[in-house]
């Protein structure tokens, strides 16, 4: 693959992962949520017996649609590959990569909380993935 390649899809995995983070946490508190729900039907004095087994239904319903095992998985793998060459970056790269890719903040963002120029940011950005590149 040419080096060119290499980075676009480095770039393409990263923002996946971020996507994948967000996606899985969302679903975690979906989770949450309804165990919550579920006390409180349970706990209700005010609710028939028909009305709780409804709702516990519908919120067993809810989720059983809300599977996030393959996005685990599949984040896990991306961690798994890209997690050794993360860790082998200077504290200030690995904060750039994490703030732009992993958390989505843009350049200039990065550059106000770095005490840098956007541009500074953007030509470290693309070095930072040239050594990506180079060690994948």
């Amino acid at each position: 693959m040419e080096r060119d390649e290499k980075i676009v899809k480095i770039k393409q995995d990263l923002r996946l992962m971020r996507k994948l983070r967000h996606c899985i946490n969302s679903t975690l508190g979906v989770f949450e949520d309804c165990e919550k729900m579920l006390i409180v039907v349970n706990g209700s004095q005010r609710l028939s017996e028909s009305e709780r087994i409804s709702i516990k239904a519908d919120i067993h319903t809810t989720v059983e649609k809300l599977s996030v095992e393959q996005q685990i998985k599949q984040l896990a793998e991306l961690e798994m590959r890209y997690a050794p060459v993360i860790s082998k970056l200077d504290s200030t790269d690995r904060t750039i990569i994490t703030e732009a890719f992993l958390k989505g903040k843009t350049y200039k963002n990065i550059g106000q909380l770095m005490y840098y120029s956007s541009e500074s940011i953007k030509k470290r950005v693309n070095k930072i993935l040239l050594k990506f590149a180079e060690n994948l």
